[in-house]
């Protein structure tokens, strides 16, 4: 259903139960292509962003390699011009300066690159997940993100993301309502002045209740129609352009968080959809997703780490990256990392990926566990994404720490660094 003004012709012909189900299909296919994608887009984002972090340390030893030349100057006078010379000819601090430059539009790029692959990955959930402590604007961030190339042609998408309590809900399917709202928004606005009009995304709380709301400056909707759009099947738009489901949808998502929709509309004045989910009273640390790893020590160079990954640029990156402070040993599948453990099992951390063909991270572990059982509660996982229902109830079972790629690395140290105090 789309928050339309414009009425259905009554000539057109209604949408069949054959009509639904082939666009349900047709979503449930995009839906796995989509996770697919988003876990392809992670693993090479995990490797470049690793090795981003190494360049930003090779830099800072060149910085320091062309300071100490210079104080050889300012101490040897005799070599002063020749020193200063061959700065000045391989223009040192213009390069260095871009290269520092690089890295940090690098690394704001594969922040959006990989920040779409989550929100993508998180939309595509086709599957309920267990209902978690949240923030609204979790919510409200990630819905704007997926919407932001069908909003920005026909209005100016702002923001007033506030300051909420937590709401206990599915993330996945909570952004596949705003998601919704917005681009049902969208089509309610004319297309003929973008840059004039807007749709306000607010996240605020109010008597109790946490409320993500959606107002559009669009054709507003007709008094006879607005006790029917959460109707199944009713819908404004022509033959194919929808199955008159998404707001019946978003009602019952809603419905199941414990809360409700509320809609107000002035024709000609545009429309205000309110989603309102009671507010849960908990601190917001126990919002993070399985296991919490905030501030830890530092790892140190007494530290052996076995890692598993299915990637070979992967694991080059993690050696590069966390070589130079511990002892680094890599192994491409499951059934080789078996092999490097009979040889020598005296590792303190086993980062395992999560998703590998054959023997998967939950069949490492599993076989670890039964060999080497000192070793069960020293495994990170890692993943790009891509979870079957089994993966996610055996990192739940497990509850050993889980992160998803590409992960930056001085979280990695420091994850790895608590896995070793226990």
């Amino acid at each position: 259903m789309s928050l339309a003004s414009a009425h259905r012709d009554p000539t057109e012909p209604r949408e069949t139960a054959d009509d639904v189900r082939a666009h349900a299909d047709r979503l449930a296919a995009v839906g796995k292509i989509a996770a697919g994608v988003a876990h392809e887009i992670n693993n090479p984002a995990a490797f470049v962003i690793a090795n981003t972090a190494v360049l930003t340390e090779h830099a800072d030893l060149l910085e320091g390699l062309f300071s100490t030349l210079r104080e050889i100057a300012d101490e040897h006078p005799a070599v002063r011009d020749d020193i200063e010379d061959l700065l000045a000819a391989h223009q040192v601090e213009a390069v260095l300066a871009d290269i520092r430059s690089i890295v940090a539009e690098n690394t704001e790029g594969l922040s959006r690159i990989t920040a779409i692959a989550r929100d993508l990955g998180l939309f595509s959930r086709r599957q309920s997940e267990p209902a978690r402590p949240l923030h609204a604007n979790e919510i409200g961030n990630a819905a704007c993100a997926l919407v932001n190339t069908s909003v920005r042609h026909r209005a100016t998408l702002v923001k007033e993301l506030g300051d909420t309590s937590l709401v206990l809900g599915d993330s996945g399917r909570l952004t596949q309502v705003l998601t919704n709202l917005l681009l049902n928004a969208a089509q309610a606005t004319p297309d003929d002045a973008a840059g004039a009009r807007r749709i306000f995304v607010r996240t605020y709380e109010r008597d109790g209740e946490v409320v993500l709301s959606v107002r559009d400056e669009g054709r507003g909707i007709p008094s006879d129609q607005l006790d029917k759009i959460f109707d199944p099947f009713f819908t404004t738009k022509p033959k194919g352009d929808g199955t008159g489901l998404g707001l019946s949808l978003a009602k019952e998502i809603v419905q199941e968080h414990g809360g409700r929709i509320d809609v107000e509309s002035r024709l000609g004045h545009g429309t205000l959809v309110s989603v309102r989910i009671p507010a849960l009273a908990l601190p917001e640390e126990v919002a993070a997703p399985l296991a919490v790893i905030s501030e830890a020590p530092t790892a140190t160079k007494n530290l052996r780490v076995l890692i598993i990954d299915d990637d070979p640029l992967v694991l080059r990156a993690y050696e590069r990256s966390l070589g130079g402070s511990m002892e680094v040993v890599t192994a491409q599948t499951g059934d080789e990392a078996i092999s490097v453990l009979a040889l020598d099992a005296n590792f303190d951390v086993l980062l395992c990926d999560l998703m590998m063909p054959q023997s998967d991270g939950e069949a490492v572990y599993e076989r670890v566990r039964e060999r080497w059982p000192h070793l069960e509660r020293r495994f990170v996982f890692v993943s790009g994404g891509a979870f079957t229902p089994r993966a996610r109830r055996f990192l739940e079972r497990v509850d050993q720490p889980f992160l998803t790629k590409p992960v930056p690395a001085p979280l990695l140290g420091r994850v790895i660094a608590e896995v070793t105090k226990h």
